[in-house]
């Protein structure tokens, strides 16, 4: 589970649409948090019940999309985790994809970094051949 910490804007025929999100985990300790890859491909009525939270949230913007106050989790799949110096969390989702929304949790309760890396660790440990 993470939370969505900005909305980028679309490009072409999704040209004033947010259609992406970028994808945040806290760091307990910190009380930060770090972002772990952007999530898109999303179906039209997610985008826009999406827009009218991001409307509601946003506290600043740049040329690429709006920055909003983590509110919103939600639950994701991927393919796999890689490291990269991209994201704040050395981290990056490999094709994320937004299972559900999470109500019933909040901020507070999403997943953290260490999570993330022992999820990252595990994978190697499944198929061994991947890794180098």
């Amino acid at each position: 589970d993470c939370t969505i910490v900005k909305a980028l804007y679309g490009k072409g025929r999704r040209a004033g649409l947010y259609s992406s999100y970028l994808l945040a985990v806290r760091d307990p300790t910190e009380k930060r948090l770090y972002t772990i890859g952007r999530v898109s491909n999303l179906p039209e009525e997610t985008m826009n019940a999406l827009s009218t939270i991001i409307e509601k949230t946003k506290t600043s913007e740049d040329e690429e999309g709006v920055f909003v106050k983590p509110s919103v989790v939600v639950e994701v799949t991927y393919q796999e985790i890689q490291e990269t110096d991209e994201y704040t969390s050395g981290f990056a989702l490999r094709v994320p994809k937004i299972v559900r929304f999470r109500t019933d949790k909040t901020v507070d309760e999403i997943d953290n970094v260490e999570k993330l890396r022992k999820l990252f660790e595990l994978q190697y440990e499944r198929y061994p051949s991947q890794s180098l």
